[in-house]
């Protein structure tokens, strides 16, 4: 008698509210038709579909490496006769290893479920191809186990939003609607806006919070999670789009990880190319690496080949963004870092002794970073690179020097010529030099936040229309290049703004630096919207700001090390449950006995790299 099996993981469909390419989802040849209304594929003879596609591979090797996977089946609906063949890549261009082919009768409304013995002994990420052998409909395809779960995992959900009212219920909607009335898993959106109207929402609360920017809300949600007794926290952003199917996915993951200590790092897709991955993970060595940047989903080769690489052993220094981020609560010893936004999921990742995979399927949509790069974004990236390579252990063998991080911040943006970003730089140098405490007492950052506006529009000037291009220097040879690099790209020059480049970007390639080389003038022009800025050569402002910021940057530089003991000997109390609860007005707390419980326990910075 054949034993029960449990649902490891179903199909992900396309969905009209996150993304409707089925080429993300499925490999379809021949007389096929997907009803994405009805989630199923009309298949006629001949016709074939696949799955090896990112939202629907099955990590094989991490299923067997992470969970000690001992028995694994498939389940199919639908109806007609198919021939399936089921296989697994060791990499995106080479051989398939057939795990299983049959031929099989299907009936609507009657699974039918088949045994894949060799499937244990096989590696790589498995997928499976149905070829129709008569007309019929694929409706249902699940990997399933007999496998039990080594736990059940109580996850706590938890989004933080500020006065983004629209998304906010939008995501809080799909989530009850598919997940709310599950046990096991429930959302608690935490408002630093103090202004959401939020319905009565199956599995859905809400709480209000002060506003002390992601961090702060993020925090709270681990403060709440506790006070729950949940074994498991989730983080998502509210601009973020997930299928519901990808979070469910997640619990699956967290019931059956041999090591409790397991994270999961949900991938992030750019919505402005929602093909494109912009990452599967990332690494922090001073610098943030987002790994699989650019890798096109609609491509089998590639999507397998970064499937494959991502379930072997995670590279050292690996961290998991925020958008979409599971972990166990129990290791626990730092919440977040004060930093309000920007870096907190970084440090947490590498402070805490969490092991990361990074399953494909699991993943958000929502918008690039380099399409929305402002002064404000650009200090707060810079104090958090310092802030990570000051205070975390793993940074004191590892990683580039807090000098070469600072300067290549700057001439990144100076030969980009963002005068704002330069002088927002040069704020940052002036708060990690000040120390720890002045991330712990800036609160909201209003004061910050006010002159980072101030500064945008050294960041370039509001147009109504783009104006002519014009290219005299070719960015893509060499010997310019390196001219234009060697002279700070013209600012070295005298009268280049006369005769550089006038070149015009969309948003979302902000981060092409190599486009970027000779010009005199960038424009950014939003294709949808029209709105256009315009950054124009000045050598006067970059003049002024590097003034400012070559004197930080020696003081950085020469007193590395004493700043390095202060940030580590107080980066445990400013990520304490003592911090968090006096910052957040629900304790009041003598700052004596926050520094003590700071330091209970297990406390201590991980060295995990």
């Amino acid at each position: 008698m054949m034993r029960s099996r449990a649902v490891l993981q179903p199909l992900i469909w396309p969905h009209p509210e996150i993304h409707t390419d089925p080429a993300l989802y499925f490999r379809i040849k021949g007389p096929a038709f997907l009803d994405r209304d009805a989630q199923r594929i009309e298949i006629q003879p001949g016709a074939s579909v696949a799955t090896d596609r990112y939202f629907n591979l099955f990590p094989l090797s991490d299923w067997q490496r992470y969970c000690g996977l001992s028995d694994l089946g498939l389940r199919i609906e639908g109806a007609g006769r198919i021939g399936l063949t089921v296989a697994a890549a060791r990499s995106g261009s080479g051989a398939r290893e057939v795990i299983a082919t049959q031929v099989i009768e299907l009936s609507e409304g009657m699974p039918v479920e088949i045994s894949l013995p060799s499937a244990t002994d096989a590696r790589g990420v498995a997928f499976v191809t149905a070829t129709a052998l008569e007309a019929g409909h694929l409706s249902g395809l699940e990997w399933v186990s007999a496998d039990a779960p080594r736990r059940q995992p109580d996850i706590v959900v938890v989004m933080t939003t500020f006065r983004r009212e629209a998304e906010a219920r939008r995501v809080a909607a799909q989530f009850s609607s598919r997940l709310g009335s599950e046990g096991g898993m429930r959302l608690l959106v935490v408002d630093n806006g103090r202004s959401l109207d939020l319905p009565d929402l199956p599995g859905v609360e809400r709480v209000a919070n002060e506003n002390l920017g992601g961090a702060g809300g993020f925090a709270r949600g681990i403060l709440e999670a506790r006070k729950a007794a949940a074994s498991h926290c989730l983080f998502m952003d509210d601009d973020a789009s997930a299928h519901p199917e990808s979070l469910a996915r997640v619990a699956i993951w967290l019931a059956y990880v041999e090591d409790p200590n397991t994270a999961i790092a949900g991938a992030m897709i750019d919505a402005g190319r929602p093909w494109a991955l912009w990452e599967a993970g990332a690494r922090f060595d001073g610098l943030c690496d987002p790994l699989h940047f650019g890798v096109d989903l609609r491509d089998s080769n590639e999507t397998l080949q970064m499937a494959v690489e991502t379930s072997r052993q995670p590279p050292a220094l690996l961290y998991g963004g925020w958008w979409l981020f599971a972990f166990p609560l129990a290791p626990i010893r730092h919440l977040p870092f004060p930093f309000f936004v920007r870096g907190d999921d970084v440090s947490f990742s590498l402070a805490n002794p969490l092991k990361i995979l990074r399953p494909p399927g699991i993943a958000s949509f929502q918008e690039g970073f380099t399409a929305r790069e402002t002064p404000l974004n650009t200090y707060l990236d810079l104090r958090s690179h310092l802030a990570h390579l000051l205070s975390l252990p793993a940074f004191e063998t590892q990683g580039r020097g807090v000098g070469s991080v600072a300067l290549r911040f700057f001439l990144l943006n100076l030969m980009r010529m963002r005068y704002g970003a330069l002088e927002a730089i040069n704020v940052a140098l002036d708060d990690v030099l000040s120390g720890p405490e002045t991330f712990g007492g800036q609160g909201d950052l209003s004061d910050r936040r006010k002159q980072m506006a101030e500064l945008r529009e050294r960041d370039g000037r509001t147009l109504d229309g783009a104006p002519a291009e014009r290219v005299r220097i070719d960015p893509s040879r060499s010997l310019p290049r390196l001219l234009m690099k060697i002279t700070l790209n013209g600012h070295l020059i005298p009268g280049f703004r006369l005769f550089g480049n006038r070149i015009v970007l969309a948003p979302q390639d902000n981060g092409r630096v190599r486009d970027q080389w000779g010009a005199a003038m960038i424009c950014l022009v939003d294709a949808e919207s029209g709105a256009a800025a315009l950054r124009v050569h000045n050598k006067a402002l970059a003049a002024a700001a590097f003034a400012r910021f070559l004197p930080r940057l020696v003081r950085l530089v020469l007193r590395r090390r004493r700043l390095a003991e202060t940030w580590r000997g107080r980066y445990g109390d400013l990520t304490s449950e003592a911090y968090w609860r006096q910052a957040l007005g629900l304790i009041e707390v003598d700052p004596t006995t926050a520094v003590a419980a700071g330091k209970e326990d297990d406390g201590q910075l991980s060295s995990r790299t």
